[in-house]
């Protein structure tokens, strides 16, 4: 992943459709309201998370958040009292001098904010480059009755993810490949690959390794990124395993095709 400057983080922005701002502002709202409360950042009790707004444009953008302080800023975290109602604007920055809470604390909200940051610059960088919501894979798990196992909020960040045609976050993208994981514990079709010996005829069987990678990887979009590590813990093989047979599907020599794309993933051509 590249970290993205404020102009090309715009101007990705800018070439996403509206129901997919729409969609990823809503779940970055529901992510930090989840991070206060499962964190605990407000212990006392007194103030509660009450909404979240961003200036994308910061510092030049038209519509300005401004601090309780009357700094103006990029992210602005609404409080509400619960005893007054009383509702109270902040920065990141001035989190922990307002609030009266512990500067660690103030780090954690900073911190937290910086990782959902980065989960949304990968998407929007995945969109630029073509890629969509993974629907093969999304599909299998719901022929096979699987979303009822994932947690809640996986499963309403996928159907939205879906219906917005988004890739999805890396952490989603896990617990999808778990699930389906467990579900293939047990089942002939999640043997593990064994290398065949040279120098003896063999029998073709849906079990042959090559075979059982081109079928998994025909769940795969096209251009979706193949993970190394998740995928080789999808199909219980090592990642040198992985990479070996991945490097078979990158002669042209199969119907799936593959190309490498980094160190750590490949994409389907």
């Amino acid at each position: 992943m590249v970290d993205l400057t404020a102009e090309k983080r715009q101007e990705l922005w800018h070439a996403l459709t509206v129901l997919q701002k729409e969609t990823l502002l809503a779940h970055k709202k529901y992510r930090l309201q989840s991070l206060f409360l499962t964190e605990n950042f407000l212990e006392d009790k007194a103030w509660q998370f009450a909404d979240f707004k961003e200036d994308p444009f910061y510092p030049k953008g038209e519509n300005k958040l401004y601090c309780r302080c009357g700094r103006q800023v990029k992210y602005q975290f609404i409080l509400v009292s619960t005893e007054t109602g009383e509702l109270m604007p902040l920065g990141s920055t001035h989190f922990a001098q307002h609030l009266g809470v512990p500067e660690l604390v103030a780090h954690q909200v900073r911190s937290g904010l910086h990782q959902i940051d980065r989960g949304l610059d990968l998407i929007l960088q995945q969109v630029a480059v073509g890629l969509h919501f993974p629907e093969k894979l999304y599909r299998e798990a719901q022929v096979r009755q699987l979303l009822p196992k994932l947690p809640a909020e996986v499963a309403e960040r996928l159907q939205a993810f879906a219906v917005a045609d988004l890739p999805i976050y890396q952490e989603d993208q896990q617990v999808l490949f778990e699930v389906l994981k467990q579900a293939n514990k047990g089942r002939q079709e999640s043997r593990s690959w064994q290398p065949q010996r040279v120098g003896r005829k063999q029998t073709q069987t849906k079990d042959n390794p090559l075979e059982e990678l081109i079928r998994h990887l025909r769940h795969v979009e096209l251009g979706e990124r193949i993970e190394v590590a998740a995928f080789a813990d999808y199909l219980g093989e090592s990642q040198r395993t992985l990479r070996r047979w991945l490097g078979l599907l990158m002669g042209g020599r199969f119907a799936v095709q593959v190309r490498q794309v980094g160190d750590d993933y490949y994409r389907i051509k």
